[in-house]
């Protein structure tokens, strides 16, 4: 479940005023398996007040899994954490952010099992694309 989308501003002389800003997504709960390929889910839409920022988290409250197979409930770790990503948002332009997740099977590595992560992203402003991790 998702709980919520933090962007932290970029530091600047006060670096201890900076704190996380909170956007409220639009959807609680994405099914991962229905989002491969170049189908993706939009969890926030809304305004943002415009800034420098240099790091993205979607915070998660908690990852339920189904094995394939089985179709028995699993375990997966949330690995998820802040996002370095350097963006800028401003008046009358439009910023798109795609997040690009995995859930790994990693139980080849005991106590390990499967753990969600953060595979790549894509930003884009105006629709041209202005950063990508892995790059093309």
């Amino acid at each position: 479940m998702i709980d919520a989308i933090r962007l932290s501003p970029k530091s600047g002389l006060k670096v201890w005023q900076m704190g996380w800003k909170e956007l409220t997504p639009a959807v609680n709960k994405v099914d991962l398996t229905q989002y491969t390929g170049t189908r993706s889910a939009m969890i926030f839409k809304g305004e943002v007040n415009d800034g420098s920022f240099e790091s993205i988290h979607v915070k998660l409250k908690n990852v339920d899994g189904v094995a394939k197979k089985t179709k028995a409930p699993i375990s997966v770790k949330d690995f998820v954490g802040p996002i370095q990503l350097a963006f800028s948002v401003s008046p009358k332009h439009v910023t798109l952010i795609i997040l690009d997740f995995v859930v790994l099977d990693v139980s080849d590595h005991p106590p390990t099992g499967y753990e969600l992560r953060v595979k790549g992203y894509e930003v884009y402003t105006d629709g041209k694309l202005t950063a990508k991790v892995p790059p093309r």
